[in-house]
């Protein structure tokens, strides 16, 4: 069964999405957005830097949440969400997937962090 490891309004969330939205079976470990699990010694065996998502599917651990997408599509079921390689409408796909970690995800961070994560005298 597949298990993942997660914390609430982070990237996770489209992990949980994807798995939902296929119909996936899984089991969620919620975890806080706080040290004390994201940077405890057994979390850091799961990511090296304490991050989230982490997916574990048997033997298999995969982090980063674009990487848990694709693995999640090839190796289960994709609903029809990923086209084949051969199909017409893959680099379409593959352009798409790929352009929000790239155009929307770093201004986005910014913003959570200087709204949300810094000292409210740092925040801007």
């Amino acid at each position: 069964m597949l298990k993942l490891h997660f914390a609430p309004n982070s990237r996770a969330s489209r992990t949980l999405w994807l798995l939902e939205e296929l119909g996936l079976d899984y089991e969620l470990n919620r975890m806080e957005f706080h040290p004390k699990d994201l940077k405890s010694d057994e979390h850091r065996a799961r990511h090296p830097l304490g991050r989230i998502p982490v997916l574990e599917d048997g033997d298999v651990s995969i982090f980063e949440s674009g990487a848990i997408a694709e693995y999640i599509l090839d190796c289960h079921k994709n609903g029809g969400l990923k086209p084949d390689a051969d199909d017409s409408r893959y680099p379409e796909y593959l352009q798409w997937f790929h352009y929000c970690e790239g155009m929307v995800m770093p201004p986005i961070n910014t913003i959570v962090v200087h709204t949300l994560l810094l000292p409210p005298e740092r925040q801007d």
